[in-house]
């Protein structure tokens, strides 16, 4: 019996121990803990400079004056800029003319053709060294590729954004209309229209941050389309580019190029009409180039740019400069009119 009471006793004591060291480890634990109001954060997690892409103001002039007037100086390293119109306006010249510009001034071109249409007459035309032109992302400071559908240009788009160990200034899309779509289970009658849609959206999702990050300048070229509205007669035609809403949100610039005028050679004669004409050959335009959309600047009034294809944009007397060699007739209202030196 006083044996049970003994060991009763001695748990007792040991439990009664065992609480107090516990009360007086809390004790030094609350004295040797800060209050809660004099903790310091860390700096680091305050700082979200990888999701800050700048306030912009360094603009790069193009060196194409009427371009640089409408854009209210230039542009800025990591717009995506879209430049959009019918055929014949002059809009792969004048996207080639402003890379030959970038590359004269040391930067590195990208120029993802993918209808396949730049060769060597008009790179020499512009000015861009032949041997600087190659498919060597490393190597060549003029890379070309011809990727024809979102995946293969998911694959280029990854090694120059990401992978490649010598950045690119400007990657040039042309164009991006003619991008097919790309699904495993397609056959070549698919005409899945949605498809292509959701699949240019998905890239610029993936690809928009990475032109601000490296600052690299996107310049997309790409096609009008008539999209018809409504029904009967109140059926009614709009133009527009190619592509879904949810791309156009994602350019920071868009540039339009309408057509005015074409130029064209017969004979000896030269000639500007405002229609087609099989009997001669279309060697440049004067087209009307305006801005839609412009997130650095306030989009100014259009203007005229004369385009000779495959050469590069002229200044504005070059009317004038042509009609000192040549015969020039122009189409007005009421038949053909001449003018002679």
């Amino acid at each position: 019996m006083s044996h049970d009471v003994t060991e009763k006793t001695s748990v007792k004591e040991d439990v009664e121990a065992s609480v107090g060291e516990n009360l007086e480890q809390e004790k030094t634990k609350k004295k040797k803990s800060p209050a809660k109001k004099s903790i310091k954060k860390s700096s680091s997690k305050s700082d979200f400079s990888n999701m800050f892409w700048g306030l912009g103001g360094d603009i790069v002039e193009t060196g194409i004056y009427p371009l640089d007037l409408i854009l209210g100086g230039g542009y800025e390293r990591g717009d995506v800029i879209e430049i959009t119109g019918d055929s014949l306006t002059g809009k792969t010249t004048v996207v080639l003319e402003m890379c030959a510009k970038e590359h004269k001034r040391g930067k590195r071109i990208a120029y993802l053709d993918i209808e396949n249409g730049v060769k060597q007459g008009i790179l020499d035309n512009l000015g861009i060294p032949l041997n600087a032109v190659g498919a060597n992302a490393e190597e060549n400071s003029f890379f070309m590729a011809s990727p024809q559908n979102f995946k293969e240009l998911e694959e280029v788009m990854i090694h120059l954004l990401r992978e490649c160990s010598n950045p690119f200034d400007i990657i040039v899309l042309d164009s991006l209309s003619n991008v097919k779509q790309f699904s495993e289970n397609l056959v070549v009658d698919s005409k899945d229209i949605g498809l292509r849609a959701r699949q240019e959206a998905l890239y610029f999702s993936i690809f928009n941050s990475d032109f601000k990050r490296s600052k690299t300048t996107c310049l997309i070229i790409n096609q009008m389309r008539t999209k018809l509205t409504g029904s009967g007669r109140f059926m009614k035609a709009s133009e527009d580019s190619t592509g879904g809403r949810a791309s156009k949100h994602n350019y920071d610039i868009r540039i339009m190029m309408e057509k005015r005028t074409l130029l064209k050679r017969k004979e000896d004669t030269l000639s500007t009409v405002l229609k087609e004409d099989e009997e001669s050959t279309p060697f440049g335009c004067v087209s009307k180039i305006y801005t839609t959309k412009n997130r650095n600047t306030r989009p100014l009034i259009p203007l005229n740019i004369f385009v000779i294809f495959g050469k590069g944009s002229s200044n504005v007397l070059f009317m004038d400069e042509v009609l000192q060699k040549f015969k020039f007739y122009t189409v007005k209202q009421g038949g053909w009119w001449s003018f002679e030196n």
